[in-house]
């Protein structure tokens, strides 16, 4: 028993070693980024199915700061805080979002370094709770949730300052949940963004 816990004393040794020297060799920069949201709501009704007809396009656009970590490997990850605008329903929203992304970086040439990404993002916005009356007196209830997605993506980052992606988020549940008087339902709300960013990394 003492042979075989000292091998694995030795193998995490030796794990804990290689991730310390490749957190010793990462290079971290800090950035500035903002970019363009294009979302596509889609309803749904109670369990979850789409309801044809009823998609909404918004625009919008976001600004934060960044943390870009990468390893001579090729592997890295990136996180930020985004304060984003979307225009929902014709009402000027603002809220906040945490991405967190792994990314894969191709180092074949250093002034033009292509990568992929993917991750998780967490959005809410500021404001949680919404009444609308339409021109027939009926009332809707709107209540918003934190907005989970998958991140998939690709960009290149140039002269190791600039860098200019193209993200494309997945839906992690219902993002709106809102209550209708007309037909007496529950209806929610996915919303499927592609998200255009450009950084600049110190």
């Amino acid at each position: 028993m003492k042979f075989t816990f000292g091998k694995h004393r030795l193998w995490i040794a030796l794990l804990v070693t290689m991730i310390a020297s490749a957190t010793a060799n990462a290079q971290v920069k800090l950035g500035l980024t903002a970019g363009m949201r294009f979302d596509r709501l889609e309803r749904t009704n109670y369990n979850g199915t789409s309801v044809w007809g009823d998609d909404h396009n918004i625009t919008g656009y976001y600004f934060g700061v960044k943390t870009d970590l990468n390893t001579p490997g090729g592997f890295g990850l990136d996180f930020g805080l985004n304060f984003c605008n979307r225009n929902i329903n014709n009402d000027s929203k603002w809220g906040m979002e945490l991405p967190i992304n792994l990314k894969f970086n191709i180092n074949a040439v250093p002034m033009f370094r292509p990568y992929l990404l993917a991750g998780v993002s967490a959005y809410t916005n500021f404001e949680d709770i919404h009444f609308h009356e339409d021109l027939w007196g009926d009332s809707e209830s709107w209540t918003e949730r934190v907005e989970y997605a998958l991140n998939l993506g690709v960009g290149v980052t140039l002269a190791g300052h600039l860098q200019v992606g193209l993200t494309y988020q997945i839906p992690i549940g219902t993002y709106y949940y809102y209550y209708s008087e007309a037909d007496k339902s529950p209806y929610g709300k996915l919303a499927k963004n592609w998200v255009l960013s450009v950084a600049y990394l110190f």
